[in-house]
């Protein structure tokens, strides 16, 4: 097999799945910008409400729901993300199979002909 042919099959596989990543990779980074941005909201948010507190009892109120609030958004992302990369990488799976076969199809015709 030559150089030529060999750079023609890494070249149709790498194409293919290269821009399904950057598609998915794309969908996970706005995922994330909007969970960053959603978050600190609640960090300022928490911030006023300590501000407003008047005494100890508000205070430990309004630690309790941040944490509680914290948790649970960030457990919500973790399984979320976790679900993006999961399709992420099965599509990638999938696009690099293609690839491979078609590749694999150009091969077979050059070295037939």
């Amino acid at each position: 097999m030559g150089p030529a042919i060999a750079l023609t099959a890494w070249s149709s596989l790498l194409t293919g799945v290269n821009t399904q990543a950057v598609g998915e990779l794309g969908n996970i980074a706005d995922e994330w910008r909007n969970f960053v941005g959603l978050r600190l909201k609640e960090d300022v948010a928490f911030l006023q409400r300590l501000t407003q507190s008047t005494g100890p009892d508000q205070v430990l109120a309004a630690y309790a729901d941040f944490w509680r609030k914290a948790g649970e958004d960030y457990s919500n992302e973790i399984a979320t993300m976790t679900k993006l990369m999961t399709d992420m990488t099965n599509k990638m799976a999938v696009a690099g199979q293609s690839a491979t076969e078609e590749a694999s199809t150009k091969l077979f015709y050059r070295e037939a002909a």
